[in-house]
């Protein structure tokens, strides 16, 4: 085995990093996408400033330590796209539409149109039928470049919507029939504020985060629970 650059007989972790979150209590990072895939390297405030930082590889225990002790600061630059060109399927139609939504998260598809939410709540394009209002708890302010944001999700069938805060913690799953809320969703209280909230509808049963390392499966029609487990 090797002595790697940060000084350790050790293997070699996945990402590169600066010399000074080579330590017990490694301080706040960025990561940099190095535009290859989404890999990328990690450094801290001073480094991460500059144009040309000296990196070195990490060996697993430094990458675990910043992993585990070291807090998120923002992310640099995009991760590499890759595209599959095609001819786009399907016919293009143009409607109208009187209602604005929050945010460009808020539009999504159902089986006969659009369904937009609303600062009055949930309204499907060029129906007569009310808002439907939606109890979405409210976040805490933050200081992170990505502030909580609410975002919209829809079942393939259309009977269920999936209204959830991204980089926030909590949403909720809305009967778009009875207009009444099915099911409470909560992804825990670490660093939910770094990702947009996990969540989607798959066939005929809802998948979301219920912890930071943690997904589950609902019936979206009762909100029971199909992966009851125990996880350490």
């Amino acid at each position: 085995m090797d002595v790697l650059p940060c000084g350790h007989p050790a293997h070699a972790s996945r990402y590169r990093g600066c010399a000074h979150l080579v330590a017990e209590q490694p301080p706040g990072h960025y990561g940099r996408f190095t535009g290859v895939g989404f890999t990328y390297d990690v450094l801290c405030k001073s480094c991460a400033e500059r144009e040309d930082p000296r990196l070195t590889v990490l060996c697993v225990g430094c990458a675990e330590r910043v992993d585990d002790h070291s807090d998120v600061l923002g992310w640099i630059g995009q991760p590499e796209v890759r595209h599959h060109d095609a001819e786009p399927r399907g016919t293009w139609t143009t409607r109208e539409c009187a209602v604005e939504p929050v945010n460009e998260r808020c539009v999504a598809a159902v089986p006969d149109g659009w369904l937009v939410l609303t600062a009055a709540g949930l309204v499907e394009v060029g129906s007569r039928r009310p808002a439907v209002p939606v109890p979405l708890p409210a976040e805490p302010p933050d200081t992170l470049p990505d502030a909580p944001r609410p975002a919209l999700h829809t079942s393939p069938d259309g009977r269920h919507a999936a209204v959830v805060t991204d980089f926030g913690r909590h949403g909720v799953v809305v009967d778009l029939v009875t207009g009444e809320p099915v099911l409470s969703l909560d992804r825990g209280d670490y660093r939910y504020r770094h990702t947009p909230f996990p969540v989607a509808f798959v066939g005929g049963v809802l998948v979301t985060a219920t912890d930071w390392n943690r997904l589950d499966a609902f019936d979206p029609a009762t909100g029971r629970l199909l992966t009851d487990r125990v996880t350490a």
